[in-house]
């Protein structure tokens, strides 16, 4: 999946696999860090348990924020390691 930033603090855009060109909105601040995604899935499914301990907590565009957004801060981490 495609991920970009916003310019806002800890929200992104993930570009939908299916529809190329839509992108939704992945706030990861909200609902207490457990993030927000403008996506159905998360909508109609995710929604319904935030707070919850069962049920779907998030979508598959907050968890692709989440990894990528990872592994850009190992690649930071890694650089900062190595400077002299």
């Amino acid at each position: 999946m495609n991920i970009r930033e916003t310019g806002d603090r800890m929200v992104f855009q993930c570009e939908s696999e299916k529809v190329k060109g839509k992108w939704y909105r992945v706030d990861r601040l909200s609902m207490s860090g457990k993030g927000q995604c403008s996506c159905a899935s998360w909508t109609y499914r995710v929604a319904a348990n935030v707070g919850r301990k069962t049920g779907q907590q998030r979508c598959k565009h907050i968890s692709a924020v989440d990894l990528w957004f990872m592994d850009k801060l190992c690649v930071k981490l890694a650089k900062t390691e190595e400077a002299p």
